[in-house]
């Protein structure tokens, strides 16, 4: 089933990979990185709540899966909840102080761009 879930993830496929990625949550392989791809499904799907009470999820299976940090991120940076994101990234920089994309966020937040 991760396989498929994978397959429609990366075909964009939102609908279908949500629903394998459901199955495969259910049928015992409750993980972060499950879980976590939920969120990023959701968000897609435009469920706000039910993607961060995945991240959330992750987050709880795995405090270390950087990955959540990021994509949790980015849901509030597009959310317009930049302390929020700040927040998070720099959660997921003490998990992993050389991550170049958690530091590319922070950076980008703390440096906007002008107008």
């Amino acid at each position: 089933y991760m396989d498929l879930a994978v397959s429609y993830y990366q075909q964009g496929r939102w609908v279908m990979a949500n629903a394998v990625f459901e199955t495969v949550r259910e049928s015992g392989m409750d993980t972060a990185a499950v879980c976590g791809n939920l969120g990023v499904l959701r968000a897609q799907l435009g469920d706000i709540e039910g993607a961060r009470k995945a991240f959330k999820d992750s987050l709880l299976r795995d405090p270390k899966f950087v990955e959540t940090y990021k994509n949790a991120a980015l849901l509030e940076i597009k959310m317009g909840r930049e302390g929020e994101a700040k927040a998070l990234l720099r959660k997921g920089r003490e998990v992993q102080p050389e991550n170049p994309e958690i530091n590319a966020l922070l950076t980008s937040l703390d440096e906007p761009s002008p107008p």
